[in-house]
Parts: C-alpha cells; sequence; structure tokens
C-alpha cells in the first residue's frame, strides 16, 4: 500500500500545528497565572526563585544561577513575562512569513557557506607529502 508524500507532509504540518498551538497557549495561559499572582514584579519574583532555592534538590550550580536571577529581579522578572508572552503569542499566531524567513537563512548562512567552501577548497587543494622518516 503506497501513501501519498502529500498526504504524509500534510499529517506531519498537522501534528506541528497541534504542537506549535498547544505550546502557545501554555506560554500565554502561564504569563497571565503569573501575572496575577504578581510573580513579574521585583518582590513576586525574588520570592519565588528563593523558594525554589530553598526547597529544590538542584544542583549547587543551578542555585547559583538562580540566586543570580532573584538578585536581579528588577530585571529578570518583567524580561521573563515579556519572553512568555512574547513566544506564546508568536506561536499561537504562526509567524511563518516564508520570504523573511528565507532571507534570514541565507542572510545568516551567506558566511558560513563562504566559510565553508573556503576549507573544503583549503582541504581538497592542501596535498602534504607525509614522510614517513
Amino acid at each position: 500500500m503506497k501513501t501519498d508524500l502529500n498526504s504524509v507532509q500534510n499529517d506531519a504540518a498537522n501534528g506541528l500545528a497541534l504542537v506549535r498551538l498547544t505550546i502557545g497557549s501554555m506560554f500565554v495561559w502561564v504569563f497571565f497565572e503569573n501575572l496575577g499572582k504578581g510573580l513579574y514584579t521585583p518582590g513576586g519574583y525574588a520570592g519565588l526563585i528563593s523558594y525554589y532555592i530553598k526547597s529544590s534538590h538542584s544542583p549547587a550550580v543551578w542555585k547559583a544561577v538562580m540566586g543570580l536571577a532573584a538578585s536581579h529581579a528588577a530585571i529578570a522578572a518583567p524580561l521573563q513575562g515579556l519572553t512568555e508572552i512574547s513566544l506564546g503569542i508568536l506561536l499561537v499566531i504562526d509567524v511563518d512569513d516564508v520570504k523573511a524567513v528565507a532571507g534570514l537563512h541565507q542572510t545568516a548562512g551567506a558566511a558560513l557557506r563562504q566559510r565553508e567552501c573556503g576549507l573544503l577548497e583549503f582541504g581538497d587543494q592542501s596535498r602534504v607529502a607525509i614522510d614517513p622518516s
């Protein structure tokens, strides 16, 4: 039994869209839940992180990272809130501008491709005779 390639691609695209909507909805939900609890204020954020540090069994390195975030809660709290709501909205509305994405890939990949070509050319052009003695 043959399966049509377009059918398989459509099923995959539908599955990815469902995952994208689910994760985006979770980000938006968590943002509003935390906003209602006051966790994006410096005091609320620092209190939550301090609770995590005291009650978790995380490695000391991770507790140090959390302590750093708690000590800079005036910056970290709004930044986390902005990140959560932004990711959520972008995932839900499906920012899928093919031209913009292709442009980013071309711009970011141009230097890499040149570097790869240079390395490949260097690897192809440089033949070193190995002297066994």
